[in-house]
């Protein structure tokens, strides 16, 4: 990994997340959104890996010139003592690379290695208090009573509730809201999406663009409970109501969070329109132009027929028939 890849990650996601923050964060095309964001943090991190091939028209020489090199350099030959031609094909030794590198790349993949325990910690988590306590099942879906005051939340098709809400259900709306998460796998963005900042934990650009991709799913689960349980005003005065509670696990849950509500209730009055053709257009557009601007291009030769260099060898004979060069 060179720190030429580098700077295309950091710049390619930077176009990324600008073009998002001017033209799609105040819309709600809540699908086309998320498509964006995910192939923003997923497809862009290995843009600057990706090899597209390139045609190019072979160069063909005058072979008169490189004769005139070789008889020249024949006539050197000839002339040169055996202690010239020692020293002229002794072999070249490579210098020991630095060790900087090494130890720079050793420093990288250790904060890799730091956050992925951080995430097998929180699924751990999740997974001993589903096996813990897990209570009923609803239309394939398993209710598990947590013990920790907190919201909400759902994981795959796990939902955690507090004992509290165990016993007094929940309103419709924030059940509606929590059942979008599960059906449009929510929980797979979040895992896709911090599994990438293992490689890009030290580009600001790609922790930007993950935290519109999480406000674009609790966006899309109040748009799913207002249309599918309840007016607008119900839906607020839930979210008002949560959002005085603390939050457990931050890797996977920020629905309720304060610096949020005021986001969400902004979004569910209705301040905002559907992204017209026009502006998906030029995100996609936008999307394009980085990868062919950012990728790698390997030049491939036109001919019916490649080249053997083996049988095209030329072999030229001095006056000393000791002196034999290969060409």
């Amino acid at each position: 990994m060179t720190l030429l890849c580098f700077i295309k990650c950091f710049v390619s996601m930077g176009i990324s997340w600008s073009t998002y923050k001017l033209v799609l964060a105040d819309k709600k095309s809540f699908l086309f959104n998320r498509g964006f964001l995910l192939v923003s943090i997923v497809g862009l991190a290995f843009v600057p890996f990706l090899s597209l091939p390139s045609s190019v028209a072979p160069v063909v020489e005058p072979m008169m010139p490189q004769i005139e090199n070789i008889v020249d350099y024949a006539d050197t030959l000839n002339e040169a003592p055996k202690e010239a031609l020692t020293e002229a094909v002794a072999p070249i030794i490579p210098e020991e690379s630095s060790t900087s590198t090494f130890n720079w790349m050793w420093i990288f993949y250790l904060v890799g290695f730091v956050l992925l325990l951080r995430i097998i910690y929180n699924l751990a988590k999740l997974s001993l208090a589903a096996y813990k306590n897990h209570g009923h099942s609803e239309d394939d879906i398993r209710i598990i009573a947590s013990n920790y005051k907190n919201t909400p939340f759902s994981f795959f098709k796990n939902l955690f509730l507090s004992s509290e809400q165990m016993e007094e259900g929940l309103p419709e709306e924030v059940l509606a809201h929590e059942l979008c998460h599960i059906h449009h796998y929510h929980s797979v963005d979040r895992i896709v999406v911090e599994l990438m900042l293992l490689l890009q934990w030290w580009n600001p650009f790609a922790h930007l663009l993950i935290k519109p991709l999480k406000e674009n799913h609790e966006y899309t689960a109040d748009d799913y409970a207002l249309r599918s349980k309840g007016t607008s005003n119900k839906l607020i005065e839930q979210i008002l109501n949560y959002s005085t509670r603390t939050n457990s696990n931050q890797l996977f849950q920020i629905g309720f969070a304060q610096h949020f509500v005021f986001k969400r209730i902004k979004m569910i009055k209705g301040e905002g329109s559907t992204a017209s053709s026009l502006l998906m257009a030029l995100s996609i557009l936008v999307i394009a132009a980085i990868t062919v601007s950012f990728s790698n291009f390997v030049p491939e030769i036109e001919g019916d027929e490649p080249i053997d260099l083996e049988k095209g060898k030329m072999e030229v004979i001095f006056e000393n028939p000791n002196h034999i060069l290969s060409f």
